[in-house]
């Protein structure tokens, strides 16, 4: 029987992959929670109040940097 391949690791920390919490997007009009993670670029249409809403990397650099505080 073959061993299973060893855990895939960070090649710039040489070590396991480290998690990261995932950022949440929220509806700016009714603050419902649209989806988690990170994106390049997306719009959505928020399912309760029906805003459309673009999300981009840049803003969510920006809210990270603000809620870091």
């Amino acid at each position: 029987m073959e061993k299973s391949a060893p855990m895939s690791t960070c090649a710039q920390h040489g070590s396991g992959v480290e998690k990261v919490a995932l950022q949440e997007a929220r509806c700016r009009k009714c603050h419902r929670l649209l989806f988690k993670g990170f994106v390049i670029d997306i719009e959505v249409k928020c399912p309760k109040c029906g805003a459309l809403q673009n999300f981009d990397y840049a803003c969510q650099c920006r809210a990270r940097h603000t809620t870091q505080s």
